[in-house]
């Protein structure tokens, strides 16, 4: 519908939240590991929803930021991103979701 998918939204609301961040720690604040996170944000840099740079300390590190577009691209899914999550609540019930949600903090703690 919008042109983004689950794991690229979160990735996305990540970096709004957090600011400028590295790929190590983006990946730990995500609960995947680095590898598939590199993956991921090859794609994403590719629409231009994030910008990747040499890190200031280390010139071996990375560092994630959101660029403008893909704040925009977060702002306009946002509300059909909403309805889903929604829809799963009625789907599963408002204690089977919560239950389901906690289940995934738990799964990245």
């Amino acid at each position: 519908m919008h042109g983004i998918r689950s794991t690229q939204f979160s990735i996305l609301v990540t970096l709004m939240e957090r600011g400028p961040t590295t790929i190590g720690d983006l990946a730990e604040a995500l609960g995947i590991e680095r590898t598939t996170l590199t993956r991921n944000l090859r794609v994403v840099e590719d629409r231009g929803w994030v910008k990747i740079a040499v890190g200031d300390l280390d010139g071996r590190s990375r560092v994630v930021t959101a660029t403008r577009k893909g704040r925009t691209t977060v702002a306009t899914a946002l509300p059909s991103w909403r309805d889903a999550q929604d829809a799963a609540a009625a789907a599963l019930g408002r204690s089977g979701f919560a239950a389901l949600h906690a289940l995934a903090e738990t799964a990245i703690a």
